[in-house]
């Protein structure tokens, strides 16, 4: 008992602080950060800092909650950090992050900029311009103050290797200590789960009302972001219906559970093209938002899974965490071409590859 508290004093501590809800509810950004405390923390002194408070038990670690208007609820829980991992747009909200005096992992698997240009298209050029002016500030700041970067695919490493090269982090100095730049910036992906997808919680018929006994569901898994392309699903399931009565698709969730973020107007037009074309809540349903724990219950329930996008430079940078999940319970997939995933679902024959 002893001996096992002097090596748990010896743990790092590492406080991963989230800007995205971490809950019985979450989407991409989230999962990752929850996946990596539950992971870490085999390994380390875990605390994880949300900006809401967490309604679900996470074992072995700390669970802080902080408020995004008052630095000094987050500056206090660091003050025992000796790393701290960060992500997109907390720096927007504590710049004074920058003079912690310990390590700091950047995670930049998520080209937030690039979104923005598509997630914001329809604003003034006025307010687009500021958005963009933010974002590459905060980027600049990341890229100036981390120790060490993380990202999710090789395509992604190139992107952000090109950005650190423009900041003067590649440099002599650098290159002698790993002429790899492996130490500086590699390679983190999403994983899937350890434990394989279980039923319960939830199941289909609660969705999809009258739901038949041999119906093909697709299922969209996640948001309706303003860079994918319900459209063309739900065009390609109309073309469909002329033949045949049994194939549906579920959006797994439309609504966000972080308030904060605005309504995706290509959600908005996928569900007034359902009602146009007379398939609204009959063969096209639109779930609010999947608890996480629940959402294996409706992917052992589906046939196929969509991951559905349009030629922009934002696909090019991306990584559609959607598929592992598809993936993980042995789903084919759909995907359109252009990502690091669809090259995945290609190579390993586990789907099909569609064109722009």
């Amino acid at each position: 008992m002893v001996l096992e508290s002097k090596v748990k004093k010896k743990l790092p501590r590492i406080s991963i602080i989230s800007y995205d809800i971490v809950g019985k509810k979450m989407a991409g950004p989230g999962i990752r950060f929850y996946e990596f405390s539950k992971i870490l923390s085999k390994f380390a002194d875990v605390t994880l800092h949300t900006p809401n408070k967490i309604d679900i038990e996470i074992e072995g670690i700390k669970a802080r909650s902080y408020n995004p208007k008052n630095f000094a609820t987050l500056s206090r829980s660091l003050e025992n950090a000796d790393i701290i991992l960060i992500q997109g747009h907390i720096l927007y909200y504590f710049p004074f992050l920058k003079n912690f005096t310990g390590k700091i992992i950047v995670d930049l698997y998520n080209p937030f900029n690039l979104e923005s240009l598509e997630m914001f298209k329809d604003r003034d050029m006025i307010e687009r311009l500021r958005i963009d002016r933010n974002n590459n500030n905060i980027i600049k700041l990341q890229l100036t103050i981390g120790d060490f970067f993380i990202c999710a695919s090789e395509k992604q490493r190139d992107y952000w290797i090109g950005m650190l090269g423009a900041m003067g982090r590649i440099n002599p100095y650098s290159y002698d200590s790993d002429n790899t730049l492996r130490t500086l910036i590699d390679i983190v992906p999403f994983g899937i789960p350890s434990e394989p997808p279980k039923r319960g919680g939830i199941s289909m018929n609660e969705v999809i009302p009258n739901l038949r006994e041999g119906d093909k569901i697709a299922l969209w898994g996640g948001g309706i972001w303003n860079w994918l392309d319900p459209i063309t699903a739900i065009k390609a399931l109309w073309e469909a219906t002329r033949s045949r009565d049994d194939m549906k698709i579920l959006f797994m969730g439309i609504k966000h559970p972080d308030p904060k973020l605005p309504e995706m107007k290509k959600c908005l037009d996928a569900i007034k093209l359902s009602k146009e074309l007379d398939l609204y809540n009959k063969q096209v349903f639109f779930n609010e938002w999947t608890p996480y724990e629940k959402r294996q219950a409706l992917l052992l329930e589906s046939d196929v899974g969509l991951s559905i996008h349009q030629e922009r430079i934002e696909t090019e940078f991306s990584y559609r965490t959607r598929v592992l999940d598809y993936i993980w319970a042995g789903l084919p997939v759909i995907t359109t071409e252009g990502d690091s995933i669809a090259k995945i679902v290609k190579e390993e024959n586990i789907g099909e590859v569609v064109k722009y």
